[in-house]
Protein backbone atom coordinates (compact mmCIF):
# COMPACT_ATOMS: atom_id res chain seq x y z
CA UNK A 1 0.00 0.00 0.00
CA UNK A 2 2.70 2.50 0.49
CA UNK A 3 4.16 1.75 -2.47
CA UNK A 4 0.62 2.49 -4.37
CA UNK A 5 0.35 5.78 -2.33
CA UNK A 6 3.81 6.58 -3.62
CA UNK A 7 3.37 5.67 -7.25
CA UNK A 8 -0.11 7.87 -7.07
CA UNK A 9 1.48 10.77 -5.47
CA UNK A 10 4.29 10.54 -7.88
CA UNK A 11 1.96 10.24 -11.12
CA UNK A 12 0.24 13.31 -9.75
CA UNK A 13 3.72 15.16 -9.16
CA UNK A 14 4.33 14.09 -12.89
CA UNK A 15 0.54 15.51 -14.00
CA UNK A 16 1.48 18.52 -12.44
CA UNK A 17 4.74 19.57 -13.42
CA UNK A 18 3.40 19.35 -17.31
CA UNK A 19 0.08 21.54 -16.59
CA UNK A 20 2.78 23.78 -15.09
CA UNK A 21 4.71 23.90 -18.11
CA UNK A 22 1.80 23.77 -20.61
CA UNK A 23 0.46 27.28 -18.40
CA UNK A 24 4.08 28.29 -18.75
CA UNK A 25 4.41 28.32 -22.34
CA UNK A 26 0.85 29.37 -22.72
CA UNK A 27 1.51 32.44 -20.61
CA UNK A 28 4.49 33.19 -22.62
CA UNK A 29 2.76 33.13 -25.71
CA UNK A 30 0.23 35.48 -24.44
CA UNK A 31 2.94 37.36 -23.43
CA UNK A 32 4.46 37.98 -26.77
CA UNK A 33 1.29 38.66 -28.48
CA UNK A 34 0.58 41.25 -25.37
CA UNK A 35 4.15 42.72 -26.47
CA UNK A 36 3.52 42.61 -30.12
CA UNK A 37 0.38 44.42 -30.23
CA UNK A 38 1.73 47.14 -27.71
CA UNK A 39 4.64 47.27 -30.01
CA UNK A 40 2.45 47.99 -32.91
CA UNK A 41 0.27 50.30 -31.50
CA UNK A 42 3.51 52.32 -30.78
CA UNK A 43 4.18 52.41 -34.04
CA UNK A 44 1.31 53.15 -35.79
CA UNK A 45 0.77 55.98 -32.72
CA UNK A 46 4.48 57.01 -33.76
CA UNK A 47 3.39 57.38 -37.48
CA UNK A 48 0.54 58.99 -37.09
CA UNK A 49 2.00 62.00 -35.00
CA UNK A 50 4.63 62.42 -37.49
CA UNK A 51 1.84 62.33 -40.36
CA UNK A 52 -0.61 64.94 -38.39
CA UNK A 53 2.28 67.03 -37.39
CA UNK A 54 3.60 67.74 -41.15
CA UNK A 55 0.05 68.16 -42.38
CA UNK A 56 -0.50 70.82 -39.41
CA UNK A 57 2.86 72.54 -40.09
CA UNK A 58 1.59 72.93 -43.38
CA UNK A 59 -1.67 73.79 -43.39
CA UNK A 60 -0.02 76.52 -40.83
CA UNK A 61 2.60 77.81 -43.46
CA UNK A 62 -0.06 77.64 -45.81
CA UNK A 63 -1.99 79.92 -43.46
CA UNK A 64 0.77 82.44 -42.44
CA UNK A 65 1.41 82.66 -46.14
CA UNK A 66 -2.32 83.99 -46.52
CA UNK A 67 -2.21 86.16 -43.70
CA UNK A 68 1.07 87.60 -44.76
CA UNK A 69 -0.21 88.37 -48.22
CA UNK A 70 -3.35 90.09 -47.03
CA UNK A 71 -1.26 91.96 -44.68
CA UNK A 72 0.49 93.34 -47.54
CA UNK A 73 -2.57 94.30 -49.00
CA UNK A 74 -3.62 96.00 -46.31
CA UNK A 75 -0.45 97.73 -46.63
CA UNK A 76 -0.50 98.93 -49.84
CA UNK A 77 -4.24 100.34 -49.24
CA UNK A 78 -3.50 101.95 -46.59
CA UNK A 79 -0.41 103.80 -48.34
CA UNK A 80 -2.49 104.47 -51.26
CA UNK A 81 -5.35 106.09 -49.11
CA UNK A 82 -2.86 108.08 -47.46
CA UNK A 83 -1.51 109.06 -50.45
CA UNK A 84 -4.81 110.07 -52.01
CA UNK A 85 -5.89 111.92 -49.29
CA UNK A 86 -2.71 113.96 -49.06
CA UNK A 87 -2.94 114.25 -52.81
CA UNK A 88 -6.74 115.57 -52.53
CA UNK A 89 -6.54 117.49 -49.07
CA UNK A 90 -3.19 117.97 -47.85
CA UNK A 91 -0.96 119.71 -50.79
CA UNK A 92 -4.00 121.26 -52.49
CA UNK A 93 -4.12 124.70 -52.71
CA UNK A 94 -7.46 125.14 -52.57
CA UNK A 95 -8.35 122.77 -50.08
CA UNK A 96 -10.03 125.49 -47.65
CA UNK A 97 -13.03 124.72 -44.93
CA UNK A 98 -15.18 127.06 -44.22
CA UNK A 99 -17.56 126.60 -41.53
CA UNK A 100 -21.14 128.70 -41.62
CA UNK A 101 -23.07 129.11 -38.50
CA UNK A 102 -27.41 128.99 -38.91
CA UNK A 103 -28.00 132.45 -39.80
CA UNK A 104 -25.49 131.72 -42.95
CA UNK A 105 -22.45 133.64 -41.90
CA UNK A 106 -19.08 132.80 -41.28
CA UNK A 107 -17.63 131.20 -38.07
CA UNK A 108 -15.08 133.73 -37.52
CA UNK A 109 -16.82 136.03 -35.47
CA UNK A 110 -19.16 133.62 -33.88
CA UNK A 111 -19.15 132.02 -30.36
CA UNK A 112 -20.96 128.29 -30.80
CA UNK A 113 -22.45 126.77 -27.60
CA UNK A 114 -23.66 123.16 -27.93
CA UNK A 115 -26.11 121.92 -25.69
CA UNK A 116 -27.58 118.31 -24.74
CA UNK A 117 -31.30 118.01 -23.83
CA UNK A 118 -31.23 115.04 -21.78
CA UNK A 119 -34.79 114.12 -22.54
CA UNK A 120 -34.78 113.82 -26.50
CA UNK A 121 -30.92 112.91 -26.75
CA UNK A 122 -30.69 115.68 -29.15
CA UNK A 123 -28.23 117.87 -29.84
CA UNK A 124 -28.33 121.40 -30.74
CA UNK A 125 -25.75 124.76 -30.82
CA UNK A 126 -26.53 128.26 -30.18
CA UNK A 127 -24.73 130.49 -32.16
CA UNK A 128 -23.57 134.28 -30.93
CA UNK A 129 -22.35 136.93 -32.78
CA UNK A 130 -19.07 138.61 -31.25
Amino acid sequence: MDEDVKDKFEGLAKQLTIVNENLNSRLDLVKWYVSGIVGIVGIVFAAASVVFTINYNTDRSAFNTQIGRGMDDLREFRQTTNEYIKEKLGTSADAKIELYGSNKVLLDDQTVTPDLDSRTGFRRAEWQKC
